[in-house]
């Protein structure tokens, strides 16, 4: 079965029109059962568009976006002005200080791993908010690796660079990248390019790298351990290094973002909707050429013109600020309490992890692994002791296997 196939057509206006017409098709089917919709507004392209065309298909629509009381929010006046523009009733969720100790071991339950994102915690504090206003929302996860992700992009570069090394002897190539340390993005592409490793960037591309480098806190494989069939489907296949790369990533991290989201709203009682892996509009992005997903470093071209149609152009082609998670700050202030426990020998998986190590490292620079060490000795205490969490809707609690925490 062909999973991709692009088409030539480079007509932008074509694409456009294309994907207007999918996300019709996959709004009108879920209006037929839900009148209210909720859309978590970050001010970014995917959910500026997404509350877009919902205001279009259901009688109400309310946005939610997470705003961090101590800590920088940049995309807070983009979400903003979206909402304002679209005449949408937006919520405002706060981040403090005991909301972080109050989530902090839920999330750890729910998702029964260390969130590999900081960001799923201001995306827990949408949902929560939300579950007060409506009983369904969509979800933009996926847009940027189906329309244009940047890391898929640099790998397609790392791949004409290894192209560019290959007129090197093979030796003098395997010492200069021996000679390379492994640490950020562009050391570690330019060590790849020339070890011609392609295959194995795109492996790692749902590694967490926390776990590695700077310190030996962590003991584990030096690679990223993936599913068998998944490798030897991309080892053999012969589809463009790019194409690869996305469904990787598609097959990985999207799912298991989308898998962990889903445990979120089932707890506060929401349904979860994500348009992007639907069919319809799926199949546009599976056909769409490769040469659309960029243009001069503008990603998502096609999602970006449509949104235009809705959205003011400045806003849409503005310079995105991300999501900056406070993390620091927590792990200074209502996580330190964790920290102190880790870094004492207290943790529950202290035998997983180098205490000496985590000791010597700064919270301020290497937060990433006081992170990890917590996150870990939150899931082992739960193992061991029972937890109290009651959902939003206590009806849920055997669904989400709340109601008991394995001794």
């Amino acid at each position: 079965m062909r999973l991709l196939s692009r088409e030539t057509n480079t007509d932008i206006d074509y694409w456009v029109q294309k994907l207007d017409d999918a996300i019709d098709s996959c709004f009108s089917n879920i209006a037929k059962g839900h009148r209210t919709i909720g859309v978590p507004l970050s001010g970014g392209v995917d959910s500026s568009l997404l509350l877009a065309k919902a205001k279009e298909h259901f009688d109400e629509c309310v946005a939610v976006t997470a705003r961090f009381k101590n800590g920088d929010n940049p995309e807070l006046a983009n979400a903003c002005h979206v909402a304002d523009q679209l005449g949408v009733r937006h919520v405002i969720a706060d981040i403090d200080d005991e909301y972080i100790e109050r989530i902090f071991p839920l999330i750890i339950r729910l998702h029964e791993q260390a969130p590999r994102n900081f960001s799923d915690i201001a995306l827990a504090r949408s949902l929560e908010a939300l579950s007060d206003e409506v009983d369904c929302f969509i979800y933009g996860e996926a847009a940027d690796t189906l329309f244009g992700l940047n890391a898929v992009h640099r790998i397609v570069d790392t791949e004409r660079l290894a192209h560019f090394f290959h007129v090197l002897p093979t030796r003098l190539q395997r010492l200069i990248a021996k000679g390379i340390p492994h640490r950020g993005g562009r050391m570690r592409r330019l060590k790849w390019a020339l070890s011609q490793d392609v295959d194995s960037l795109i492996h790692s591309m749902e590694k967490i790298d926390y776990v590695t480098a700077p310190s030996c806190t962590f003991p584990c494989p030096d690679s990223p351990v993936w599913d068998d069939a998944l490798q030897r489907f991309l080892g053999h296949s012969k589809m463009p290094t790019g194409d690869r790369a996305s469904i990787q990533l598609l097959a990985t991290g999207v799912m298991n973002h989308i898998e962990n989201t889903g445990r979120l709203a089932t707890y506060f009682g929401l349904k979860m909707f994500v348009p992007f892996v639907l069919n319809d509009i799926r199949a546009v992005a599976t056909r769409l050429p490769f040469e659309l997903q960029n243009q001069g470093g503008t990603y998502k071209l096609v999602l970006r013109e449509l949104a235009c149609r809705y959205v003011d152009r400045e806003i849409i082609y503005a310079s995105k600020h991300g999501f900056p998670t406070p993390i620091r700050n927590w792990l200074n202030g209502p996580l330190k309490s964790r920290v102190h426990g880790s870094i004492s020998g207290a943790g529950k998986a202290r035998n997983y992890y180098s205490v000496d190590s985590l000791s010597s490292l700064s919270v301020d620079q290497d937060f990433e692994h006081f992170w990890f060490a917590i996150c870990l000795d939150e899931l082992l205490a739960q193992f061991n002791a029972q937890v109290d969490f009651t959902p939003v809707n206590a009806d849920l609690a055997e669904i989400a296997g709340l109601d008991q925490v394995s001794a």
